[in-house]
């Protein structure tokens, strides 16, 4: 499996919420994160030399994170784009997932608050089997498969 030295693994179609929080991470990290949280337009070479060179730095430097960090069938959908910004926000469309959630993100709220439980793990009546109860096979026509004793 193809992987960068920023993330853990490359932006595929199947694992986009966790490549987003890692690649943020990085950005954020290396003080890259502004240029895609700025509501104006990226400064103009005309107005302000300075601002605009330090504006294209980071720009790139973000765009380079974000394109190394993407498998090979995504990159060349992104290549022609020179924009970071542009590009971090056409990725969930890319990969047709939803856009990362900020820092209070919750998958398991997302999801509610079910737990995937054998049902090996758990009484008829619906309560837990303990760590300290004995399971044994039984015969019960309710339950063919195992019978708990204290």
């Amino acid at each position: 499996m193809l992987s960068s030295t920023i993330v853990l693994e490359v932006l595929r179609n199947d694992n986009y919420m966790n490549w987003s929080a890692c690649i943020k991470n990085y950005l954020l990290a290396q003080d890259l994160w502004d240029i895609f949280e700025t509501t104006t337009e990226p400064p103009k070479p005309e107005d302000d030399a300075m601002e605009f060179k330090a504006w294209r730095k980071k720009n790139a430097a973000a765009l380079h994170a974000i394109q190394i960090s993407c498998g090979v069938e995504i990159q060349s959908q992104i290549n022609d784009i020179s924009s970071a910004k542009t590009v971090w926000e056409m990725l969930p469309k890319l990969v047709h997932q939803p856009p990362s959630k900020g820092a209070s993100y919750d998958p398991v709220a997302e999801q509610g608050n079910s737990l995937n439980i054998p049902s090996s793990n758990v009484h008829e009546d619906g309560s837990m089997i303990t760590p300290d109860q004995k399971v044994e096979p039984s015969s019960s026509a309710n339950n063919p498969g195992l019978s708990v004793s204290l």
